[in-house]
């Protein structure tokens, strides 16, 4: 049987969910916050989570994220349930690992029909997981969201949501490189620390390969801006 966890703390929706999952056979655990979800999780094994946004002292961001630094957990897919609808929230919820978003007030059919989907898609994700697998050691390359909070002459700051590795090493892309005048540049982290919003990561980096033509395009458009403030 599909194991649930159920993260609200309405508890009269989490009620009304348990009751139409489990009328559609579903094994269903429910928590009102995101600590007690996390401490559960970490005890037993759920196929999918469906979590509330809006909670306190710790959001259903914050528990994605979490659940996400769990062992096994990237094989598990998580859906947001919350009220909001604007483009920008559904696109933070998959940005924290989030594979689906289902819109509050809930439609009984709709709910279960979806939350059907994604114990499909858990199934599918566990199966795959048992393939034969090849060890390699290839460069590899992936888009990741951040956003660009300064610009230097030696490199860029960043605001992530992912912590990345010092010395890793990536191609940044903004419209800011149009305005300074330079192609994406290559860059490597150089530090990655806890940013002022939990889970969020502020991170340093330097250019990799910017000949002294691009360095100088750089230092000229910081005197621009400097100039301009």
């Amino acid at each position: 049987m599909t194991r649930i966890l159920l993260v609200d703390d309405d508890r009269e929706l989490l009620t009304m969910a348990k009751a139409l999952l489990v009328h559609a056979k579903f094994d269903v655990s429910c928590c009102e916050n995101a600590i007690d979800a996390l401490a559960l999780a970490r005890r037993e094994h759920f196929d999918v989570v469906i979590t509330d946004a809006n909670m306190a002292p710790h959001s259903g961001f914050d528990l994605i994220r979490s659940l996400k630094l769990l062992p096994n957990f990237d094989l598990v897919p998580i859906a947001m349930l919350t009220g909001r609808r604007e483009r920008r929230d559904v696109e933070r919820a998959v940005a924290v690992g989030a594979q689906d978003y289902i819109v509050k007030p809930i439609d009984p059919a709709g709910f279960v029909k979806k939350v059907r989907e994604l114990a499909e898609l858990s199934e599918s994700l566990h199966r795959s997981s048992k393939f034969a697998q090849a060890e390699l050691n290839e460069v590899a390359s992936c888009q990741l969201a951040m956003v660009l909070t300064g610009l230097t002459e030696n490199g860029v700051l960043l605001d992530s949501d992912h912590r990345l590795r010092i010395g890793s090493q990536m191609v940044i892309s903004s419209d800011i490189f149009n305005r300074v005048g330079i192609q994406s540049p290559s860059v490597r982290v150089t530090s990655c620390t806890e940013g002022k919003v939990q889970g969020s990561f502020e991170v340093r980096t330097s250019f990799v390969g910017l000949d002294e033509k691009n360095v100088l395009k750089v230092r000229q458009f910081l005197q621009r801006v400097s100039k301009a403030s």
